[in-house]
Order: structure tokens, then C-alpha cells, then sequence
């Protein structure tokens, strides 16, 4: 299976990740041999903490800042950093130049790690401040075509320098159900697709009955496309993490995996210490035979070595009837055949004994 890790900076030796990890989703010090490199960047905010809104306006920049429609600042997940317009060219300019010149100037790095994109107006941006007044731009509403053209606009903007500077350009896309279309038309735009919804937060199923099946299929067709990263948070701490989340997390993953899809699994808490890497996540699971199928209330995928079961219902339990003379066992070697019986919001991962 893929691997990736999402920062490194907290780990007692970067160099446990060579041989176990892919890519490095905001990487820092020395470059890894074998592991592919991104260098973090935010979309459509300063990324320097120290330029908050006060700085653009003691720099007589107070028209670059993205207000919401009651003139207050857009911000974003209440941090500092501020928003600001990403569909004026000067500002474009003064991003990459802050965030990406001194990465091309580095040749240290194989790819920008874009994040927080949104299709849909999530933050309330309405416009700017220009001679006192707010001028609107967008409506305010959740989904606005609008901000989503704005989007799109940026990233083909930064998608083509990035390539100019040999750089890919991978993006934390945040998927909405609201917006599925957004989503799927701004996925396209990037060279690797980062989804930190995951599958799972505080060792529970965050997705489950109704909303299970239109996500996994959209992000299943972006595995089929193009490079995709799935963060999954799955327990708040290492310490909390249990086999029946590992299990949820790892079964949904292989249902949607492509031919360059990855998983970045890890506690919540970015913890001082050593690396997060249980041996379940590096299955051998052989090559995929054919996508994901549905039997009564179980989604399972078939591989060459072994078999993932995914029962998305949150309350009903359900159950998968195995080959008659197949014998499997799971990620901890217990041995399984026969009927399965799969409670609500759980997974299991199968493999050949």
C-alpha cells in the first residue's frame, strides 16, 4: 500500500520514514532519499503568521484583505494568517514569490503542498475594502459559483508557473456534499489530490449510512485519474488508537485505492516521538481485481492476496459470505471462514494465509 506522512517535524528521527513512507506532505530538513518531497504553502492566505491584517494595513495594503460581507476579516480556522485576494495579479505575484521562489531556488523539492482549498465559500469571503467601502465580490452564500470560478482561476494560475518551475502541485481538497461537482472540477486542476476527510476521527466512522457512497465514489474517480492522498485522523492520540478504527480506516482505503494512491494514517495529535507505523499498514494485498462491489449491506473490493469488507450502515449489522472453501485471516491472524458479520460503521481487512 501507498504511505504517506503529513509532517515530520515532531518525530524523533526523520530518517525512520525511508522505506516506510512514499511522500512527505510538508517537509522540512534534508531531503530523504527515495520519498517524494512537498514544500507546504496555503492557498489563498499569507503565509507568513506575522502578516495578519493589521501588518497589510500599517503596509497600506488594507484593500488586499478578503472581508466578510459585515467587513470583518475573512479568517480562516481563527489563525492569523490573513486572507487575502487571490484573483489580483499583484497578489499572486507576492505569494509565489513569498511562498514558492525560494523552493524553485532550493531545487530541494519535487512538489508544493497546497492547502485548505475549497470549492465552496466555507469562510464567508464578500470582498474588500476600497475607499472606505466594502466592495462585494461574492454573495456570501455557502456555495457560490462565483468564489468557485475564483478558485479555479488561481490554480491554473499557480499550477502553470509551478510546471514552468518544475514543480507538481499537490492540494488539500476539501470535499463537501454540498458541492460534489466544485469538488470534482477543482480536483481535476491539481496533479495530486490531497483529502484530509478521511474516513475516521475519534476512532468512530465520521462518515457512515447516506453520505458514505456519493463520497467514496467521488474520491474512487479521483483514484482512477490522477495521485491521491487520503488523512485519515483516526483516534486523538497514538495510545487511543484500536484495531476496529484501523481496521474501518484501512478497508475504505482499499475500496477507492488506484494506481497511485496513498494513506497517511496518524493519531489527531501531532505527538512528539517516535513514528506512528503499525505493520497493518503495509498489508500485502496483490493487485486490485476489478472496483468495489456491493452484496446486501457489505461493500467489498477483491485483490490477488486478500479482500476488504466495508459495512457503512450506522446502526444495522450485516454480513459477507465467503467462498466456501476459502480460508482468510485478518490483519492480527485470526483465521476467518464462512459468514462474516460486520457491525455498524466497522471494516475488515482479509488477506490469504
Amino acid at each position: 500500500m501507498g504511505t504517506a506522512q503529513i509532517f515530520a517535524y515532531y518525530l524523533d528521527d526523520r530518517g525512520v520514514l525511508v522505506g516506510r513512507r512514499d511522500i512527505i506532505w510538508g517537509d522540512e530538513g534534508p531531503k530523504l532519499p527515495g520519498i517524494y518531497s512537498m514544500k507546504y504553502m496555503t492557498v489563498d492566505r499569507d503565509l507568513d503568521a506575522k502578516h495578519n491584517v493589521a501588518w497589510y494595513e500599517a503596509q497600506g495594503r488594507s484593500d488586499w484583505v478578503m472581508r466578510k460581507c459585515d467587513g470583518s476579516p475573512a479568517t480562516e480556522f481563527d489563525d492569523s494568517n490573513a486572507p487575502v485576494d487571490i484573483t489580483r495579479p499583484e497578489i499572486r505575484e507576492f505569494l509565489y514569490a513569498q511562498a514558492v521562489t525560494p523552493v524553485v531556488k532550493s531545487k530541494r523539492f519535487d512538489a508544493m503542498a497546497v492547502d485548505n482549498i475549497f470549492s465552496t465559500n466555507t469562510f464567508g469571503r464578500c470582498g474588500n475594502v476600497e475607499g472606505g467601502k466594502l466592495k462585494r465580490r461574492y454573495s456570501g452564500t455557502h456555495v457560490d459559483p462565483t468564489f468557485a470560478n475564483d478558485v479555479a482561476d488561481w490554480l491554473r494560475w499557480l499550477g502553470a508557473r509551478l510546471h514552468a518551475d518544475g514543480l507538481c502541485m499537490a492540494g488539500n481538497l476539501w470535499y463537501e456534499e454540498q458541492d460534489i461537482e466544485g469538488f470534482r472540477s477543482l480536483a481535476k486542476l491539481l496533479d495530486i489530490v490531497v483529502d484530509e476527510g478521511g474516513f475516521t476521527r475519534n476512532c468512530k466512522a465520521n462518515v457512515v449510512d447516506g453520505h458514505w457512497l456519493p463520497r467514496m465514489k467521488a474520491m474512487r474517480d479521483v483514484a482512477r485519474e490522477q495521485p491521491l492522498i487520503v488523512i485519515d485522523y483516526v483516534c486523538p492520540s497514538a495510545a487511543d488508537m484500536t484495531p476496529a478504527a484501523l481496521d474501518w480506516s484501512l478497508a475504505n482505503f482499499l475500496l477507492l485505492r488506484g494506481e497511485s494512491t496513498y494513506l497517511a494514517i496518524r493519531p489527531d495529535k501531532s505527538e512528539q516521538g517516535p513514528l506512528y507505523d503499525p505493520p497493518q499498514l503495509h498489508v500485502v494485498t496483490g493487485r486490485p481485481m476489478g472496483d468495489f462491489k456491493q452484496e446486501q449491506g457489505v461493500f467489498y473490493r477483491r485483490f490477488e492476496k486478500a479482500i476488504a469488507l466495508v459495512n457503512p450502515s450506522s446502526v444495522l449489522r450485516a454480513e459477507f459470505d465467503l467462498a466456501p472453501d476459502d480460508r482468510w485471516r485478518d490483519l492480527r491472524g485470526v483465521s476467518y471462514a464462512g459468514k462474516v458479520k460486520l457491525a455498524p460503521g466497522s471494516g475488515l481487512v482479509l488477506v490469504a494465509p
